[in-house]
């Protein structure tokens, strides 16, 4: 907190970024320059371009904002656009009080809650990457710089996404997958590229399906390696093409599931790799494992105050068969409608059905019915034939 009441959030940056845009070698902030910035939660300023990547030629704009979120109002407020070199101003709302570098505004007063806010458009003529500022001057708080950059040049940004044919599945069936890499940048990636697939665990590669870059049928050209240091758990693809800008890598495979899974959530990733640099996603395509292991019981009591659940002293009913019943679907001559009687597997009247049911399956308690009158009944109205039971 600054002397005024105001939050004040300090950042610096650490380590190297030999992948960035020195040419494969550390930045000097790692050693000499680091990089600080600070932000004023009172008066909040933000700077942000409308694209990350552009080519020579291109334009874009961008937006400044400054809030007063001070409890008192801020007066000789002067706002200072820095702009690269690189860049070519072509208009500004409102217009700036001078210019063309910096452009300066003479906003005056903010009132407390007030906003200020412009719209700058500019115009790329150099490459590499344009770092511009913004600075707040006034006469109550400290200067504050806020700053964004955009690159400009051939540069691939790649985007990777992926989802499953299936959000729940049960232990032995298999699961189609489709990765998604796209390419919002302005230059084409390296070739080949390849993707690394992190399966969860148990669960095996079966077949590649498709594979279509920029449009075009590349399944047959594409490879898939499992032998070692791969596995049919963690497969690469390797595919033949480079990935246009604003064009799609989509690779479709299925995988199978053990059939062995314990029931639960089961996520993956996969690596990108393209000129050498990697990139990969978090976790992703989760499938829920589980119907195999499902169970579903309950109990035969006798609802002595038909209360409809069981209180202390209505003691179960021992003795019971329960057979599923499919009655209530809509198809009731179906083949499987009537099933095996289902002996209690527990005493005083419990039972658990341990095998897979069938949503809208129901249950009877007393004779299968294959033995009964035409005349079908459900649990509770079966049991109430005998009075003071449930």
């Amino acid at each position: 907190m600054n002397p005024s009441g105001c939050p004040v959030f300090h950042g610096d940056t650490f380590g190297g970024d030999a992948g960035g845009t020195d040419n494969g070698k550390d930045h000097l902030w790692r050693y000499y320059e680091p990089t600080e910035t600070s932000w004023n939660g009172c008066l909040a300023a933000g700077k942000i371009a409308t694209k990350e990547f552009v080519k020579i030629g291109d334009t874009f704009q961008y937006k400044l904002h400054v809030y007063n979120f001070q409890n008192f109002t801020l007066t000789n407020v002067v706002v200072r656009d820095i702009l690269p070199s690189g860049v070519q101003v072509l208009s500004a709302a409102p217009a700036q009080n001078s210019g063309p570098n910096p452009l300066v505004w003479n906003v005056g007063t903010l009132l407390p809650g007030q906003k200020w806010e412009a719209l700058v458009a500019v115009k790329a003529t150099g490459s590499g990457p344009l770092d511009n500022c913004l600075d707040i001057d006034s006469g109550q708080l400290p200067r504050q710089t806020v700053c964004d950059s955009t690159q400009v040049g051939s540069y691939p940004y790649l985007v990777p996404t992926k989802t499953g044919s299936a959000t729940a599945v049960t232990p032995g069936q298999n699961v189609q997958y489709t990765i998604t890499v796209k390419n919002i940048g302005t230059g084409p990636t390296a070739s080949p590229v390849t993707i690394d697939e992190y399966l969860p665990a148990g669960f095996t590669f079966v077949s590649k399906d498709s594979v279509v870059v920029n449009g075009a049928d590349l399944t047959g050209a594409t490879t898939v390696i499992t032998a070692s240091p791969y596995s049919t758990g963690q497969p690469r693809f390797s595919v033949p093409a480079a990935i246009n800008a604003g064009q799609s890598l989509v690779i479709k495979f299925t995988a199978g599931v053990p059939a062995n899974a314990a029931a639960g959530s089961y996520c993956n990733y996969f690596s990108t790799t393209q000129g050498g640099i990697p990139l990969t996603t978090g976790s992703l395509a989760c499938v829920t494992v589980g119907g195999g292991n499902g169970k579903i019981g309950d109990t035969i009591f006798r609802d002595w105050n038909g209360s409809g659940a069981q209180d202390a002293g209505e003691e179960g009913i021992a003795g019971v068969t329960v057979t599923p019943d499919q009655a209530r679907r809509r198809d009731r001559h179906h083949p499987d409608r009537c099933k095996r009687p289902i002996p209690l597997h527990q005493p005083a009247g419990g039972f658990l059905h341990r095998q897979r049911a069938r949503g809208g399956d129901g249950w009877r308690a007393g004779r299968p019915c294959a033995d009964r009158r035409p005349r079908r009944r459900t649990v509770q109205s079966q049991l109430r034939q005998e009075p003071g039971s449930r």
